[in-house]
């Protein structure tokens, strides 16, 4: 049961570091960043939700929640991979200095089109 919950804490600090990196990426209007923080939210608690009140909820809102919260997690490991290994060269390019930390904050921040695309990238993995 120890292992469940170091599981599941791992869980949700993988969800939390991927989620508030592509929050970064999401431009500055106000509606773009509430529909972001709902949609983290939404993918944040699907499937814990589905799983520990699968017995007291209904099964029209738990199937959705279950489908919802286990792609999530499967395609938070494709998440995980790009935000991973460019952080790690964003480290190794602080004592480095290849690229200009302006120009680095500049794509990591506020950038809508690489949101976009992606997320196009990412509907395309998970629509095969």
């Amino acid at each position: 049961m120890r292992m469940f919950w170091v599981i599941l804490v791992l869980y949700f600090i993988v969800q939390g570091y991927v989620l508030w990196r592509y929050y970064q990426l999401t431009p500055p209007y106000y509606g773009l960043k509430l529909i972001a923080l709902l949609s983290a939210f939404i993918l944040f608690v699907s499937l814990p939700i589905s799983i520990f009140l699968v017995r007291s909820l209904p099964l029209w809102l738990v199937k959705p929640l279950y489908l919802i919260g286990s792609s999530w997690m499967i395609l938070l490991l494709y998440l995980l991979i790009p935000i991973l290994l460019f952080d790690i060269f964003k480290g190794i390019n602080y004592f480095t200095e290849w690229v200009s930390a302006e120009k680095i904050t500049h794509l990591t921040t506020n950038n809508g089109w690489l949101l976009l695309i992606m997320i196009g990238i990412y509907s395309g993995i998970i629509w095969i």
